[in-house]
This record gives C-alpha cells, sequence and structure tokens, in this order.
C-alpha cells in the first residue's frame, strides 16, 4: 500500500513547505532531532551575532585605520569595518 503523503503533489494536493520539526517524528527520532537541534542552533547564532555586533562596530569606529584619508561619504562607512582597527603603514 503506497503511503497517502508521498504522492500529494502528483494528486493535484497543495504540499506546504512550512512544517515544523513535529511533522519529522513519523521519520525517527533522529530525523526529528536533527532538525530540533538546527532550530536551537540558528537562535543560538542570532542571539551571539546581535552580542556580537555593539563592540566590534564600536571598536572599529574607534580605530585609527582611515584617519588620513580624505572625508567623504565612503570613508565614514569604511571607518566602520574592520580595516579601521590598525593604521596603515607610511
Amino acid at each position: 500500500m503506497a503511503n497517502k503523503l508521498s504522492n500529494r503533489y502528483s494528486q493535484g494536493e497543495e504540499v506546504s513547505c512550512n512544517v515544523g520539526p513535529d511533522y519529522f517524528k513519523k521519520y525517527g527520532p533522529g530525523i526529528y532531532l536533527f532538525f530540533v537541534f538546527t532550530k536551537y542552533l540558528a537562535v543560538l547564532f542570532c542571539i551571539l551575532g546581535v552580542i556580537y555586533i555593539a563592540p566590534t562596530v564600536f571598536n572599529c569606529v574607534k580605530g585609527t585605520g582611515f584617519n588620513s584619508m580624505i572625508s567623504s561619504t565612503g570613508v565614514q562607512v569604511a571607518k566602520t569595518t574592520v580595516g579601521n582597527l590598525n593604521p596603515q603603514p607610511q
């Protein structure tokens, strides 16, 4: 007997791509736990990314790498990059 869910698309039914991890429980615990782990890992990286942004931008703005350049809009944007941390060799 064929699985009803395996050929829903061929029967013209709409197939949702937005499913939660509970959808994968029927395929076994390993697949389910992988997607739960991936979800929590994505949340963790988002939180760490937000924590990391503020000190990095502060340190780059306080850097002296681009002080000798002519002031322009491009230089103001460049002052927020990691290249501004160390002074350029003369």
